[in-house]
């Protein structure tokens, strides 16, 4: 996915938000490009909707500035905010045809009719609503009502839309349809979208950009192979995705690669970038879908493991070993390889991992 550049749509400057002693957004600093599908992705309490809250005006910021377009928004009420939000219940109103709802907030900013009904059109037809026009919406699924949601909120052409975990209520199969039309609506209205989401898989499929946050910070932006192939710190590799975590040892380091030490003078050879010194310690991540998996040869090299458990997943298979050590590390192979096929459960195999497939982490990151 093209990462989005050009004018800023929204700046948040060194924002702080405080709820008493409670320091909910802790010196936040992002900036969210015009026309770009940004993600804020973290668990339940790491501060992602508060932010959200404080770019639509809901809360007001302790520290710090926000700006949408260059203009600062400290003293702009809510209602006065070129922005629209989703929200996760939906909140139609009850009482209002599906072309009611969509036309409420383009009624409210005084359009003539004619044009009115012209936008209300379009509108419908942008989401396949068209013969759902004159339903309320309890007439109407989970789905049609999230699609009336979002247009209601689109039709008004806001500069930046805020969509509050809008999948949420949506089961498997529906979120994962949704997650296209979604993303299909943002490139085709051309609105810069902030997505919040607990969602890792949501935001991985649909963002141009993501800020992993925890604890009230932003850990890491970027795309999402960025955040997944290369992650900062430790707190964004146990979230996004599985992931396994050995401690490591530097015994050589050069600009282009890296010797390491792991589970009892095991080495391997890393290509990612390793800011310890020789002789210091730190922590290598490996994906699961990374480790390879064979039976235990003379004369083959690898890490001994013991094969514990494994999972059919139907599109892959789950496969968990234990080193020598005690240490677990989870492999994933897709059904259509025949990697590990045919190794019974409790035989010694060998885990083997290309270089370029393991992530440096230090200590003090």
């Amino acid at each position: 996915m093209t990462q989005k550049t050009g004018p800023i749509a929204v700046e948040i400057r060194h924002v702080v938000k405080q709820f008493g002693s409670f320091t909910a957004i802790r010196d936040a600093h992002l900036s969210i490009y015009d026309n770009e599908f940004f993600t804020l992705l973290g668990p339940s309490g790491c501060g992602k909707t508060t932010l959200l809250r404080l770019i639509a005006g809901f809360e007001a910021t302790t520290e710090g500035e926000i700006l949408l377009f260059g203009k600062d928004l400290r003293n702009l009420p809510p209602n006065r905010r070129p922005v629209n939000t989703v929200f996760q219940n939906y909140a139609l109103f009850p009482h209002m045809t599906v072309a009611e709802n969509i036309g409420f907030g383009i009624r409210m900013k005084g359009v003539p009719e004619a044009k009115r009904l012209d936008t209300v059109d379009r509108m419908l037809k942008l989401v396949r609503l068209t013969e759902h026009a004159h339903k309320r919406p309890a007439q109407l699924s989970g789905g049609q009502q999230q699609r009336a949601a979002l247009v209601r909120a689109i039709a008004p052409s806001p500069k930046v839309l805020l969509l509050d975990e809008p999948l949420s209520a949506l089961d498997l199969k529906l979120r994962q349809a949704m997650r296209v039309e979604l993303k299909q609506l943002q490139q085709e209205t051309g609105i810069t979208f902030i997505f919040v989401t607990h969602d890792q898989e949501e935001a991985l499929a649909m963002s141009d950009r993501i800020a992993v946050m925890s604890d009230g910070v932003i850990q890491q932006v970027g795309s999402a192979r960025e955040i997944y192939e290369h992650p900062r710190n430790r707190i964004v590799a146990n979230f996004i995705g599985e992931t396994n975590l050995l401690e490591a040892v530097v015994r050589f380091r050069s600009d282009n690669s890296s010797l390491l030490d792991i589970e009892e003078g095991f080495q391997v050879e890393c290509r990612d970038r390793v800011s310890a010194k020789v002789g210091e310690r730190g922590q290598v991540l490996i994906r699961p879908e990374k480790i390879g998996i064979s039976a235990a040869n003379v004369g083959r090299d690898g890490l001994e493991c013991k094969l514990v458990r494994s999972i059919y997943l139907g599109t892959d298979t789950q496969f968990e070993l234990k080193t020598r050590k005690g240490l677990t590390l989870i492999a994933r192979h897709q059904n259509s390889s025949e990697a590990g096929e045919g190794v019974p459960i409790g035989s010694t195999v060998l885990a083997t991992f290309a270089p370029d497939a393991i992530r440096w982490l230090s200590d003090n990151e």
